[in-house]
């Protein structure tokens, strides 16, 4: 898989650099990806799939769900 993520690819959170809300291995679909001066990608996560709420994570924070 490329470097880049694109709409659509499935990725969850790596171990080392994880936010306080998600955890380790937590999984989501990439909504948008980075443009222009935007440096982050929004992601769906599947635990939040029924509220609808996007959280932005950077590159360094994801990684393709293989």
């Amino acid at each position: 898989m490329s470097n880049r993520l694109n709409v659509g690819d499935r990725v969850r959170v790596m171990d080392q650099r994880r936010l306080l809300r998600y955890l380790s291995g937590d999984r989501g679909t990439v909504i948008t990806v980075p443009e222009g001066r935007r440096w982050y990608y929004l992601v769906a996560m599947d635990r939040n799939a029924s509220r609808g709420h996007p959280v932005a994570f950077t590159r360094n924070e994801i990684e393709p769900d293989e």
